[in-house]
């Protein structure tokens, strides 16, 4: 049996550490290393990080931007930059706002149509650009290129992504009010809450999303709770805007955050669905006091006593749920 030596093992860790360190030499031979690295300034402060690889020689040479939420490890090696570098563009490689070495807060792609627009801006004056700019992007990559391409920046030149076509997005604002409307015409307004778009899957990161033109998209809005008795002859009204200023904020339609410049508008044209397949409606539970549903269950009943006992005369309960209305 052959022992081992302190001497033969300090000898295998050294061949050992060689093969180490003539990995990471040639790792970093290979890692692309870009050709400047800048922390692009936004209109809000915040910097983002943007690598920029130039082909050699000179230039200014056309661009291709992609935008990432991913790190730069994986980027560049799903993406190598002399992918483009040899065929004579200038590749641009940015972390989103919030991601990598980049300032700001995550938010999905909230940010991403500002922060594409002072990104294009600052390309446009550099010299290595010949302001003639190619967005490009798989994926989340892919969605941020698109929503910078709606942008219409005048020096955005075409547009690849690798998801489904989706030129343009929309913001909007739904407003819903319960309203006790009178017999004289007279509105009482009972509740009202707005829902952001974007916000209808939930605010986590991963939930907040854009409405693609075109697509019906089913929105919970919660009025919360209210009690309320419509007499006779009064009627139920369900006010559906997009505003309700100045009690909720005024919504550009543009994908800024909230509270953010509301100096450019679009305008939003929604449409609320009544047909079969997608039919709206307002929930609203029936509630009856006590002294009704004991009424209620006599008159069911073949006798005997009230399955419903109680000696007050205002006490509320909740109706089954095969009772609730959609007016």
């Amino acid at each position: 049996m052959k022992l081992i030596t302190k001497s033969r093992v300090a000898k295998l860790f050294g061949v050992f550490l060689c093969l180490v360190l003539f990995a990471v030499f040639a790792f970093w031979l290979w890692f692309p290393k870009p050709s400047i690295t800048a922390d692009i300034v936004m209109n809000d402060g915040v910097s983002l990080r943007t690598y920029v690889f130039n082909p050699s020689g000179e230039g200014p040479w056309p661009v291709v931007l992609m935008r990432t939420p991913y790190g730069y490890t994986m980027m560049t090696t799903l993406f190598p930059p002399k992918k483009y570098t040899s065929a004579g563009y200038s590749f641009i490689l940015q972390s989103c706002r919030g991601t990598g070495d980049s300032g700001g807060d995550y938010s999905s792609f909230s940010h991403a149509r500002p922060d594409a627009k002072d990104t294009l801006d600052w390309i446009d004056s550099q010299p290595f650009s010949n302001d003639k700019v190619g967005l490009s992007g798989a994926s989340a990559m892919g969605i941020t290129a698109n929503m910078a391409a709606s942008l219409q920046h005048p020096t955005v030149k075409a547009t690849y992504v690798a998801i489904a076509p989706q030129s343009s997005f929309t913001e909007a604002t739904f407003m819903v009010k319960l309203v006790d409307v009178y017999p004289d015409g007279y509105e009482a307004l009972l509740l009202d809450a707005p829902i952001r778009a974007r916000y209808r899957n939930g605010r986590n990161a991963e939930d907040v999303m854009m409405m693609t033109p075109g697509v019906p998209e089913k929105m919970t809005i919660d009025l919360w709770s209210t009690a309320n008795t419509f007499e006779k002859g009064h009627r139920i009204a369900v006010h559906v805007t997009s505003s309700n200023a100045p009690r909720f904020e005024v919504n550009p339609n543009t994908g800024h955050q909230p509270g953010g410049s509301r100096e450019e508008t679009r305008i939003a044209t929604n449409s609320i669905y009544h047909i079969a397949e997608k039919a709206s409606a307002i929930i609203l539970p029936i509630l009856l006091t006590v002294d009704a549903q004991r009424t209620e269950a006599t008159e069911t009943s073949s006798g005997g006593d009230s399955a419903l006992q109680s000696t007050g005369d205002t006490a509320i309960e909740d109706v089954p749920e095969d009772k609730l209305v959609s007016p």
